[in-house]
């Protein structure tokens, strides 16, 4: 049994139509024909994500504003959401990629990763139907939505900084990741966000994403006492 098939065993993904699967782990550097990548896949899979994630959230919250939906829906289908389910997943293993879209002693890029997630679930709605691609997509997501719910408000500490600072200075802060530290699947990282070529804040986190909002709200505080 090859690999890819032991993938889908474990998925429970049950193929009519193997190369369907097989050019959902094939990134566009691959020498392939380009229609042979997984890039038609994955613009359908992210179509069906974002459809499903939205049916979700408005079923379970049917009085919540359009604002906070979309900020849920977001939070759900982001690079870093999709990433870090298709590395629990074991994707990376399965991918052919050309290396330069591989970091250096980081792995492969998160958002390939990304893409990999979306386009194995247009895969299985071409293979199997929409109720296949419902069952995939939404065991691993409703988890997500459901913590993202229960966290209360989304609120982007990096987004209002960055408006704060061009409103008052006419500039934007940019973010330098100083360590990543720990295992593979548990690493804490540590980000510094620099205004003026000057250190205003560290943040730490379980993602860069995480450490990088870290590091805006601890900014905005210290903004705010002066």
């Amino acid at each position: 049994m090859s690999g890819l098939k032991r993938l889908l065993k474990r998925l429970g993904v049950i193929p009519r139509n193997t190369a369907l699967y097989e050019r959902a782990f094939r990134h566009v550097s691959v020498p392939h024909e380009h229609s042979e990548s997984y890039e038609n896949l994955e613009f359908l899979g992210d179509a069906i994500i974002g459809l499903l994630v939205a049916d979700y959230l408005v079923r379970v919250l049917p009085e919540e504003g359009v604002g906070r939906l979309t900020r849920l829906r977001s939070h759900t289908v982001n690079q870093d959401s999709l990433s870090k389910v298709a590395t629990d997943l074991g994707f990376d293993k399965y991918l052919e990629i050309e290396h330069s879209k591989i970091r250096d002693e980081e792995g492969i890029e998160d958002s390939v990763l990304a893409d990999s997630f979306e386009s194995m679930v247009g895969a299985i709605y071409l293979d199997r139907g929409m109720r296949a691609a419902k069952n995939f997509a939404m065991k691993y997501l409703t988890p997500i939505i459901v913590e993202a719910i229960n966290a209360g408000e989304l609120v982007d500490h990096k987004s209002s900084l960055q408006e704060y600072l061009q409103r008052r200075f006419k500039q934007i802060p940019r973010y330098h990741k100083v360590s990543a530290v720990g295992p593979d699947h548990a690493q804490v990282f540590t980000v510094e966000c620099i205004f003026q070529g000057k250190v205003l804040s560290k943040g730490k986190g379980t993602s860069l994403k995480k450490a990088e909002q870290a590091a805006a709200l601890k900014a905005m505080k210290k903004h705010r006492r002066t």
